[in-house]
């Protein structure tokens, strides 16, 4: 995937868009994680839109979940080998 942003004029000042794929996905006309509505500059919609890019491009993280009642013991072990290999959090339940 690849994000994009545009700086724009809002009526509180600069805001920024946010683009994944060219598809609009966020528009946002004020300081983000401020309470009310307070205007941001050229540079701070910039540093923001950066940041949140940043954060859009981090891996979800994947919580697994796996039910190994009837495995045997080498089952087991390729499995937890294999999540430890692609560096997944795991359950072995």
């Amino acid at each position: 995937m690849t994000y994009t942003y545009e700086i724009y004029d809002s009526e509180y000042g600069k805001g920024f868009k946010i683009y994944q794929d060219g598809k609009l996905i966020i528009v946002q006309p004020f300081k983000p994680r401020v309470s009310g509505f307070v205007g941001m500059t050229e540079e701070e919609a910039r540093a923001e839109a950066e940041a949140m890019i940043s954060e859009l491009q981090k891996p979800i993280p994947i919580i697994t979940t796996i039910y190994i009642k009837d495995l045997t013991d080498a089952e087991k072990q390729q499995i937890t080998d294999l999540l430890t290999k692609l560096n997944k959090e795991y359950t072995i339940i």
